[in-house]
């Protein structure tokens, strides 16, 4: 297992919504039960969502709800049987046209989770992202702890 694990973006999403849930606005009372280097990202983001309006938290809210259309390149990256095992975790509405002529996996076929994972994080890496708001500012977050 990798010293430094990644946080993607809605598992910092999910946290903030669990701290609020539980009554814990801006992730204060869960911050000594996390290890050093994931108390900054996952509080800046719990934080992050308390100091909104009630508005724009709503707002916020429910773009972490949306399904995420970024996964998918504009053109297949990567072998088409990849794109066919992840195509069964996702709505058919966020799927690429050109996703309907790639092989789906054999009737009855269950792939491993662990594998369906390591896809999704690797067809993730491949597709560029558009810089949200606070790109940069999570990007020297990332990279203060790094040699």
């Amino acid at each position: 297992m990798p010293d430094k694990m990644t946080l993607s973006e809605r598992f910092l999403a999910g946290f903030a919504l669990a701290a609020t849930i539980a009554k814990d606005p801006g992730a204060e009372l869960a911050r000594p039960g996390l290890c050093a280097d994931r108390q900054g990202p996952v509080s800046a983001t719990a934080r992050e969502l308390l100091e909104l309006s009630k508005a724009e938290r709503r707002a916020r809210i429910r773009s972490w709800m949306q399904p995420k259309r970024g996964m998918w390149p504009s053109a297949p990256t990567a072998p088409l049987r990849a794109y066919g095992l992840l195509a069964q975790r996702t709505f058919a509405n966020v799927r690429p046209d050109w996703l309907r002529s790639v092989p789906l996996p054999r009737p009855g076929y269950t792939p491993d989770p662990q594998l369906l994972e390591l896809l999704q994080r690797i067809a993730a890496e491949t597709v560029e992202r558009p810089a949200g708001p606070h790109a940069a500012e999570r990007q020297r977050e990332r990279c203060k702890d790094q040699p």
